[in-house]
């Protein structure tokens, strides 16, 4: 697995306030030089030949808050699979008709939720708490809706502290297939491995 993300051109996708209109697209060695200009002494990636973003080859990761409000870079805490048009095809409008249909069956839902709580008096937290779910729901459709735009299919991965490696996974996995190759026990697997465990290289 690790060999083959170390041989793939990974995109970020950034959704962060520091940029207006669409996610801005950085590759995965730009992002990781923006870090290590933090670090004195740190050693800074060498960039090849740029590759289309949208090319069908590409693997492109979104980073984003996971509560989908924007931030600025160093706060954004989860990361998710999109899938360009064109890798998809044929299957682009029906895989964006059942996501828009999911988020908005969600959305409804809560709404829903929360006028009958309010019918019924009920605790004014719990009210709150709906409200706030809703909002969540909202963003995240703000979110997506704005990934389609872009011709880009957005993902959803688990927000366990491992989305990085569920997104990784379903990439190689593929947008079809993904369900059955992406599972608890690989995540796992590929937590325990040495090449996707944290190093600091820059202590001596």
């Amino acid at each position: 697995m690790y060999s083959i993300a170390r041989n793939k051109h990974i995109v970020i996708l950034f959704y962060d306030n520091e940029t207006e209109g669409n996610p801005v697209y950085r590759s995965l060695l730009q992002a990781l030089n923006d870090l290590l200009d933090a670090v004195p002494g740190a050693p800074k990636f060498t960039f090849p030949e740029e590759a289309d973003p949208l090319s069908p080859g590409a693997w492109i990761i979104a980073a984003c808050r996971c509560d989908f409000v924007k931030a600025p870079f160093p706060n954004l805490n989860h990361y998710l699979p999109v899938y360009p048009r064109l890798q998809l095809g044929d299957d682009w409008e029906p895989a964006v008709a059942q996501v828009q249909e999911k988020l908005q069956k969600r959305i409804a839902s809560c709404q829903s939720r929360l006028r009958a709580l309010a019918d019924e008096e009920s605790d004014n937290e719990w009210q709150e708490s709906l409200a706030q779910h809703l909002q969540l729901w909202e963003r995240k459709k703000v979110f997506y809706d704005l990934l389609i735009s872009m011709d880009l299919l957005p993902s959803e991965v688990p927000a366990d502290g491992s989305c990085a490696l569920w997104s990784l996974s379903a990439m190689m996995a593929g947008c079809a297939i993904r369900t059955a190759l992406t599972t608890p026990d690989k995540i796992e697997g590929m937590r325990q491995d040495r090449a996707f465990k944290p190093r600091n290289t820059f202590v001596k």
